[in-house]
């Protein structure tokens, strides 16, 4: 309860309403107020103590994520009830994640204040990033919708990507796959966004949420950001070697790759298959939750408590 403190009189409140300790009384007005209103634990209807222990159980089988029939098998309690405490994880993640996100951003001003990468842009950055966590970012497709769900039907509005997440129009054109963009450091936290399209005046506000504009950063040729600092390496370079058709240096170029969310991203495509399918409109919700749990690991949840 300390991550939803309660104000009155312009004073935090503190002081418990006797015996019942979910009820706060001001000490001036005498109004009371419970401590649960506006949190993911009001109207709970089971012992709160389930909701720390699904939240500690979580972060223990991480990457492994908690669906609901497990949830209802662990606890003994409904399906309806199993999804609803599902449901309540999820919203306490999406309530602290900004406070990771403003944690990142913080720490990526500090390190790389003033940081530039030299003007000519084919310069070997090898030694100069070896020992710095250059934040990568990469999309990824969960649950796309092949050629045969579409019943035979060319996608034609959407290329790339962004196709095998929609339907055809003459179907109906509704989004059933979930376009994903994730941005991780190695040895370090990651973060997931689900996305509509991959293009600019969608992915870039997102990364500018946790970097600063000119902060360094690794892509591949997908990105487009109007930062000196951002490098890309292309995935489709082809060989100059008529034996090969493709070049090796289209996975790692003059030391800049994105391999470290690549792997992030095959962590998360094994770990929602037990999902088996999510609805898109709540995806944010699910990755939301999957990106929390797995940042536990380096913000503690005393760090992620409101400021005064």
């Amino acid at each position: 309860l300390a991550f939803y403190p309660k104000y009155c009189c312009n004073e935090q409140l503190t002081q418990t309403d006797g015996k019942r300790k979910t009820v706060l009384r001001c000490p001036k007005c005498h109004k009371q107020q419970s401590s649960l209103v506006n949190t993911p634990l009001q109207g709970l209807k089971i012992p709160r103590w389930t909701f720390t222990y699904l939240l500690k159980e979580s972060q223990l089988q991480y990457p492994k994520v908690l669906t609901s029939t497990e949830i209802q098998k662990r606890l003994g309690v409904s399906i309806s009830t199993s999804i609803r405490l599902k449901r309540r994880l999820q919203l306490f993640a999406t309530d602290l994640l900004p406070r990771m996100q403003e944690k990142f951003y913080t720490l990526n001003k500090l390190a790389y204040h003033q940081f530039k990468f030299p003007k000519d842009r084919n310069t070997d950055l090898t030694e100069l990033v070896k020992d710095l966590p250059i934040p990568q970012a990469d999309t990824v497709v969960l649950y796309s919708c092949s050629t045969l769900a579409n019943k035979g039907r060319k996608r034609f509005k959407n290329k790339g990507q962004t196709s095998s997440i929609y339907m055809n129009e003459s179907l109906g054109g509704k989004q059933v796959g979930t376009l994903v963009n994730t941005l991780a450091v190695k040895n370090g936290p990651v973060f997931y966004d689900s996305i509509p399209n991959s293009k600019a005046e969608t992915v870039n506000p997102i990364l500018f949420k946790y970097l600063p504009v000119h902060n360094p950063i690794f892509t591949d040729e997908g990105y487009s950001l109007p930062s000196w600092n951002h490098r890309t390496v292309n995935h489709s370079r082809k060989s100059k070697d008529k034996r090969n058709r493709w070049s090796r240096e289209r996975w790692s170029k003059n030391g800049v790759h994105c391999q470290v969310a690549e792997g992030r991203n095959s962590v998360l495509k094994r770990a929602f298959a037990s999902y088996v399918w999510i609805n898109p409109k709540y995806s944010k919700l699910y990755l939301n939750e999957f990106s929390f749990v797995g940042n536990l690991r380096f913000f503690g949840l005393e760090d992620l408590l409101p400021g005064e």
